[in-house]
């Protein structure tokens, strides 16, 4: 008699197989496809054009923002952006702090609130992963 776990285990083998069959499969797919590159001399000579322009139009924005890095009303304009972001990658950390507790708890959290006369609903869920070897498998 087989138990529980090792039948669990033997289905998730044999579906890690499957999908490294797959894998395999579209690899080799996808080599096969690239005998069919779009390409002709008209193609490369426009592609050629087109970074010729891109460089062109990066060395004028580049020449721009060099004056923008002189006016005081930017750069204090720059400063309160990057402050401002900082403020809201610690609130999002924070608040994620505050929601993992009861989502590993329950699975799945959601709470009302009301922000600035909005409500405004949040929802937070333990995450479901898939690790081959220590690397996520997206």
């Amino acid at each position: 008699m087989v138990d529980h776990d090792s039948k669990s285990q033997l289905k998730a083998q044999a579906l890690v197989q499957k999908l490294f069959d797959a894998k395999d499969q579209l690899r080799e797919t996808k080599g096969a496809l690239r005998a069919y590159k779009v390409t002709s001399e008209k193609m490369e000579e426009l592609k050629k054009a087109r970074k010729e322009f891109s460089d062109q139009i990066n060395e004028e924005k580049e020449k721009v923002e060099a004056e923008f890095q002189k006016d005081p009303a930017y750069i204090k304009l720059r400063e309160e952006a990057l402050d401002a972001q900082e403020k809201i990658a610690l609130a999002k950390q924070d608040l994620r702090v505050v929601l993992k507790e009861q989502a590993m708890k329950e699975g799945f959290v959601e709470i009302q609130v009301e922000v600035n006369g909005m409500p405004v609903k949040l929802q937070s869920q333990a995450k479901v992963a898939l690790y081959f070897n220590g690397k996520d498998e997206k």
